[in-house]
């Protein structure tokens, strides 16, 4: 700083994104019936019950699109579900393969806000690795890199 006040651009701090991943590594999206653990951008989900999820506030309005990129090693089946405030939960189901990484997506015929979204993931048996997923909605969407 100056001796008038006035601040020297080497001492403006730039802001640290990094930061709220190392505070918040799910990024707002919280586990339940399982346990995860982030590591070099990949979430590695392993189930603690029948139906371990993933879930956050979606902060968009459907009809909307939900995709991801996964690995598991046992594959199996999985939902994406979501529950519009004083509404039903509604749902769509994928597949997912065994094997090598693969892009999913599905399709969400809601119609207003999303409100809550869960990612079923088939880790009951064996974990599961997610790298990303995208909400995209009828305005706006959410990117997850974690």
């Amino acid at each position: 700083m100056t001796s008038d006040g006035r601040i020297l651009a080497a001492e403006v701090k730039k802001p640290n994104t990094k930061a709220a991943a190392d505070v918040d590594p799910l990024q707002g999206w919280k586990a339940r019936s399982c346990e995860t653990v982030v590591k070099d951008g990949i979430v590695t989900m392993t189930g603690k019950g029948d139906a371990p999820f993933l879930g956050v506030g979606a902060g968009i309005d459907g009809p909307a699109k939900v995709s991801f990129r996964v690995r598991s090693t046992m594959g199996g089946a999985g939902k994406a579900e979501w529950i519009p405030s004083g509404g039903n939960t509604q749902c769509v189901h994928f597949q997912i393969s065994a094997g090598d990484w693969q892009d999913i997506s599905a399709d969400i015929p809601a119609t207003g806000p999303l409100g809550i979204f869960r990612l079923y993931l088939p880790a009951q048996s064996a974990p599961v690795e997610l790298d990303r997923v995208e909400l995209k909605g009828s305005e706006k969407s959410r990117k997850w890199d974690f």
